[in-house]
Parts: structure tokens; C-alpha cells; sequence
């Protein structure tokens, strides 16, 4: 998770730290994080941390291929 937020703007941050505590969509991570256009900004909030995590866990999968395969 660390990585991810590293990643993130300060304002993508913002949206995505706002998740949890009574806050279930991304659009409302957004509104709490005060984007001026919640839905949009909560959705390309939301396909970045999806894809930053495809790539991490892709990544670490792959290391791992390669270190029980020897390889």
C-alpha cells in the first residue's frame, strides 16, 4: 500500500486515504477529499490504485516465478 501512495498525487492521496470510515464508493472519497468533480476524479482514482496494484503484485509474482524456477 505504501508503494501505491507514494505514486499518488497529493490530491489522489487525499481520495484514497478518505476511503473507509463510513465512505464505501470512490465518488464519495472524492466529494470527502474535495474534488471539484467527484464522480470523474473518484473513477481515474480509482483505475490508478487498481492498476499501480496489477503492477506491484504482477511484479512480485514474477520474482517469485523466478525464484522457484531458478530461472
Amino acid at each position: 500500500m505504501i508503494e501505491i501512495l507514494k505514486a499518488l498525487s497529493p490530491a489522489e492521496r487525499a481520495v484514497t486515504l478518505a476511503l473507509g470510515g463510513g465512505i464505501t464508493t470512490w465518488a464519495e472519497a472524492a466529494m470527502a477529499a474535495g474534488a471539484a468533480e467527484p464522480e470523474r476524479q473518484g473513477d481515474e482514482v480509482r483505475r490508478k490504485v487498481k492498476r499501480l496494484a496489477g503492477r506491484i503484485t504482477g511484479s512480485s509474482s514474477a520474482a517469485e516465478a523466478i525464484a522457484v524456477s531458478g530461472r
